[in-house]
């Protein structure tokens, strides 16, 4: 099972609190609580102290509004589920098992909406689970809009799920909610002020709904939290257009058997799609992941098993974005995929596309910069896609696309990391095979540069 964090906003309710706390703990001792109080309200500390909740204490905590509350006590959540929680909800046996169901149901990718036993139950997530992947990639780094103080958060919330496709209603997931307006808790200053923002929350809403929702705020947290010294935990993804080789699929199951690490992951493979889409999907999904890396393999590739493990244990690369294992044009000759971009005389760069050369003169056994990578079996560290993601959100951002005069998916990608900064290699310790009429690779390279010396 997965940790669930759950962040509670509280002010001036500190036996409401207490009651909301016991209930949590006595049916989800698991969960870690978050309580978010008020510099000068002493009870609620006190409270959350007492029953052993992690605490953040910030200041003016009713003019900041109670979405800025649950985003910070996200910031400081440890867990990989967030759950926006009140001090005016009454968790029911079983709500934690019949929301992370439905959160498995999604992938883990999304949010889940409590039955919260109101009137709109099942249309309008008033309080719900949402994965930190989804959070982090899809809304921008935030478990609570910001763009309200407290009312019309909820229904930008369950809007944007539910057209991502990432919404899930968990009927079994009782979380009532105890408001006065079902006549279960007395009208006090707490709601009087989420009355107040009624009307500016639906304006808001309805201008952010014409926008198409951007993440035009800044985040409170990222999907991970630091990025270790070298590539870290790997996601793999693999393309494969329709019938993988049998040579690929020996070095596939090689690969699985023995030549991945703890923490690794293996993505679901996109099945005849073009190149760009399926580069695509599998950005999207090792997104979702806790990996600090991703690799991607082509299936007409063949490699030892150990390809990954000399890849990512190679200090000399660790500096580097992007880097990719040596490997070949399936062509005659077998030209190196060891790129360099070249200026040729004629119509400038937006009529006709950059040029590239291959090098002839490649180094063994080293580390050779160069302008752009193809994807045959190629890491690229998480923080050039997570700076490619647009502000409305990991689904909605294409990482990889086709360029002008036929420029490949790859040429396009590489060029966006050279203009961002970002630095490509091509390791020569790693080599991997094209398979063809023949597998080209290494070999077959030097040999037709001795036919041609």
């Amino acid at each position: 099972m997965i940790k669930v964090s759950v962040v509670m906003p509280s002010r001036g309710r500190s036996q409401q609190l207490r009651g909301c706390i016991e209930q949590l703990q006595l049916v989800s001792p698991e969960v870690e609580t978050i309580v978010v109080a008020d510099t000068d309200d002493v009870k609620t500390c006190a409270v959350a102290e007492d029953l052993n909740c992690k605490l953040i204490v910030i200041t003016n905590q009713g003019d900041s509004g109670t979405s800025h509350c649950w985003n910070v006590g996200a910031a400081a959540a440890s867990g990989e589920a967030f759950v926006l929680g009140a001090d005016d909800l009454k968790f029911h046996p079983g709500w934690l098992e019949a929301s992370l169901y439905g959160l498995a149901q999604l992938n883990m990718v999304g949010m889940v909406g409590f039955n919260d036993l109101s009137p709109s139950a099942g249309d309008l997530a008033t309080h719900y689970m949402v994965s930190k992947s989804y959070a982090a990639n899809e809304w921008g780094g935030v478990l609570a809009i910001p763009s309200y103080k407290h009312l019309w958060l909820d229904t930008e919330a369950t809007t944007r799920a539910r057209r991502d496709k990432c919404y899930y209603y968990a009927e079994d997931a009782i979380v009532e909610h105890l408001h006065w307006l079902w006549g279960k808790a007395e009208n006090d200053e707490i709601y009087q002020f989420g009355q107040q923002s009624y009307g500016a929350g639906e304006e808001t809403f309805n201008r952010r709904m014409e926008e198409g929702f951007p993440n035009d705020y800044e985040r409170y947290f990222t999907r991970l939290d630091s990025s270790p010294e070298g590539w870290g935990k790997v996601a793999i993804g693999m393309r494969c257009f329709k019938n993988s080789p049998g040579e690929f699929l020996n070095s596939w199951t090689m690969f699985l058997i023995n030549g991945l690490s703890p923490g690794d992951s293996v993505l679901t493979a996109p099945i005849g799609k073009p190149a760009h889409i399926a580069a695509t999907d599998l950005a999207r999904s090792f997104l979702a992941t806790g990996c600090n890396s991703m690799l991607f393999v082509d299936d007409d590739m063949e490699f030892p098993h150990d390809s990954l493990q000399k890849l990512r244990s190679n200090e000399a690369n660790w500096d580097y974005d992007i880097v990719m294992g040596f490997c070949t044009h399936k062509s005659i000759p077998p030209h190196a995929v060891v790129l360099k971009r070249i200026d040729q005389p004629g119509p400038p760069f937006s009529f006709r596309g950059e040029h590239y050369g291959a090098l002839r003169d490649v180094p063994d056994n080293t580390i050779v910069d160069v302008d752009a990578v193809g994807l045959a079996f190629t890491l690229i560290k998480r923080h050039v896609f997570e700076a490619m993601v647009s502000d409305f959100g990991v689904l909605y951002t294409a990482f990889f696309e086709w360029g002008k005069f036929n420029e490949g998916e790859d040429i396009v990608f590489s060029r966006w990391c050279r203009e961002h900064g970002y630095r490509l290699a091509v390791d020569t310790n790693v080599k991997i095979g094209h398979i063809g009429t023949y597998t080209f690779g290494w070999d077959s390279f030097h040999d037709y540069l001795q036919q041609i010396s």
